[in-house]
């Protein structure tokens, strides 16, 4: 008697290990498939995204096809986004109407920069995804910067950088 209860006794463990065994590979499975998903989520967050700079064109009849260039400092601010650190580097150019319209711009660098600081700060990256998206940022930085120089004297602005990350 004492054999037969031994033998039927045996297969017993041998069935609770396959099943933690079972368990063990699911689990290592689980934890395999979430350190891939973890790994995509902080890759695909921390590549930035570069956009192709596009002038925009302003309606203005009476402003020469060229003109001269000036450089504005580059930009680095944080996105106006809820629960992540999201930031925007843009770098750009101005196309002005008249040699003038420079020294205008280089008087006012200060005053021009913190109003470029304040609008680019209020984006959210929604605000700076695709073509038209850009197209209304540069319109409004050129309104922001034609409205302390004055009107009418910035031809076109042109991205050099565009990234958000």
């Amino acid at each position: 008697m004492s054999d037969t209860a031994s033998s039927e006794s045996a297969p017993k463990p041998a069935k609770a290990k396959s099943i933690g065994t079972i368990l063990g590979i699911v689990g290592l499975g689980l934890a395999i498939v979430n350190l891939g998903a973890t790994a995509f989520v902080i890759m695909t967050l921390q590549h930035p995204i570069v956009v192709e700079a596009k002038p925009v064109e302003v309606a203005h009849s009476s402003l020469p096809a060229d003109g001269p260039l000036t450089p504005l400092d580059s930009f680095v601010v944080n996105l106006n986004e809820r629960g992540s650190a999201r930031y925007l580097k843009a770098t750009m150019d101005v196309q002005v109407a008249q040699k003038e319209a420079v020294d205008d711009i280089e008087r006012a660098k200060p005053a021009i920069r913190d109003s470029l600081l304040r609008y680019l700060s209020s984006l959210s990256v929604e605000d700076t995804s695709g073509e038209e998206a850009k197209i209304k940022i540069q319109k409004q930085l050129i309104a922001r910067v034609e409205k302390i120089i004055g009107e009418g004297k910035i031809h076109k602005l042109y991205f050099q950088e565009f990234v958000v990350q």
